[in-house]
Parts: structure tokens; sequence; C-alpha cells
């Protein structure tokens, strides 16, 4: 995976918090469409489950909104993320989120070629 793939991994999150909302509303279990918050919510897990970096997620989804509210929401959805990621797996505790996948790889291309 290419460090190019990671603003799309992002954008994926944030289609899947406005389907979750339209699901959400299609079986009446939310009345009003906040879609910007559903989005955030997405942006955020995804980004916490894939990186690891919850806490970056949670300040991400603080900055874009500047609504403190929603630091208990996303709180629920980042970690749901990446325990969704990492438990099923217990072999994968200690695996690497993606950043250091493609930080990995980028450095023993690098190594290669510098041969």
């Amino acid at each position: 995976m290419r460090a190019e793939a990671l603003p799309q991994l992002a954008s994926f999150g944030l289609v899947c918090g406005l389907l979750a909302a339209l699901v959400m509303i299609a079986f009446r279990l939310i009345i009003e469409f906040a879609h910007g918050f559903y989005a955030v919510i997405g942006l955020g897990a995804m980004m916490g489950g894939m990186l690891l970096a919850l806490l970056a997620a949670l300040t991400e989804m603080l900055e874009l909104t500047g609504n403190p509210n929603i630091i208990w929401p996303g709180m629920l959805a980042v970690i749901a993320a990446a325990d969704a990621l990492y438990l099923p797996r217990p072999a994968a505790a200690g695996t690497a989120s993606v950043y250091g996948v493609v930080t990995r790889a980028d450095i023993e291309r690098n190594y290669r070629y510098a041969k």
C-alpha cells in the first residue's frame, strides 16, 4: 500500500459514516440527520482503526467540528474501529498500523535502490 492511499481511506470513512446515518434513518433509529456529524465520526473511526492513532483521530474530529460534544461519540467509534480490527486476531495485537507498514515498505524499497 502506498502513502497516497491514505486520503482515500479517510474518504471511505466519510462515506461509511454517511451510509450508517442513512441506514439509521431508514430504520427510524434516529430522527434528525446531521450528515456532517456522522461523516466526521466515520472519518475518525477509519483514521483511528487503520492508523492506530486514536488520540489523533479524536483531536482531528474536534478540530474539524469545533464542537467538544463530538468527543464522546467519537471515542466510542474510534475504540470500536480499533477493537474490530485487532480483537478477532490476538496475534495481530503487535501488528503495525497502516502508516507503519507503508513507512517500512518505503524504507525497504529505498534501501534496495541504494544498493
